[in-house]
Parts: C-alpha cells; sequence; structure tokens
C-alpha cells in the first residue's frame, strides 16, 4: 500500500503546500506532481464535471510522483458513493463538505463515538465543530422588524 504523504505531514506537525485544481485532465495532474513543489492536489470534485473513469486516471496520475498525494472535496449528496470510488481509484485523502458540528459529523459518517484531534483555523476556530471559542452574535447587524401597531 503507498504511503499518504500528507498524513505522515500532519502527524509530524509539519506544513503542506498544494493546489487545487478543476480539471480532469490527468496531465495537468502528473505535471503538479512532478514539479516536486507541492504535497498533494486537490480535485474539487464539488465543483468540476467528471466521470467515474476520471477518478482512476487522476489517480494514476498521482501515483507516477513519490512524496505526492490527492485529495478530493465531494459534493454532499453523493458523498459516500464517490469517496469510495475516490479511494478505490487512488486518491488518499477526502475532504467532506457540509459538516456543521461534531453531531452531524457523527449522524452523517456513523463516527460519533470516535476521538476527533481538534486543530484550529488560523482565527482560531475550531475545526471540529466544538464551540471552545464564543461565536459572535449576529443580532447587533441584523435588522430586526418591527411589528405594525
Amino acid at each position: 500500500m503507498r504511503e499518504n504523504h500528507l498524513r505522515n505531514l500532519l502527524n509530524e506537525g509539519k506544513p503542506s503546500f498544494a493546489t487545487r485544481v478543476h480539471t480532469t485532465w490527468p496531465t495537468v495532474t502528473e505535471f503538479i506532481g512532478r514539479s516536486g513543489q507541492f504535497d498533494y492536489v486537490e480535485f474539487l470534485a464539488e465543483y468540476a464535471p467528471y466521470t467515474l473513469h476520471d477518478l482512476d486516471n487522476l489517480g494514476r496520475a498521482i501515483e507516477l510522483s513519490p512524496n505526492f498525494c490527492g485529495m478530493i472535496k465531494v459534493e454532499q449528496s453523493a458523498q459516500w458513493h464517490l469517496a469510495t470510488r475516490a479511494m478505490a481509484a487512488g486518491l488518499q485523502n477526502i475532504l467532506f463538505t457540509d459538516i456543521r458540528n461534531a453531531e452531524t459529523r457523527g449522524k452523517s459518517f456513523g463516527t460519533s463515538g470516535q476521538k476527533v484531534r481538534t486543530t484550529t483555523t488560523p482565527t482560531g476556530w475550531p475545526m471540529d465543530g466544538s464551540p471552545s471559542r464564543p461565536r459572535p452574535s449576529l443580532s447587533n447587524t441584523t435588522p430586526t422588524r418591527s411589528s405594525p401597531s
């Protein structure tokens, strides 16, 4: 089994550098990998047209470069099917969309009992959905309707 370069970098606490593509043309992915400048490429399946055969071709293009891996951002409507097909094609990392909090994640993926490693965004918000930082109130900025008297 091929080693997951991105997972290794994350486990070691090292930064990673990537680029995103909207195209399914495997030559573009191969050029990105062969450049040696990126740790992984993210295919934005949520925003790009593709077929399931395109995932196979992207996976093969990714495997041509050492210390390089792929990620796919899948749309919510077909997450399980696309995630399974993408992993079978050789994309080692899956970015699921529309996860709002830990409860939603657990319901969507059946992992509510598993421990999640908490990481934060550059602004300090936790990425696992836990409300450890108070969220700003929108009531001050949202106009209110006054009821007719």
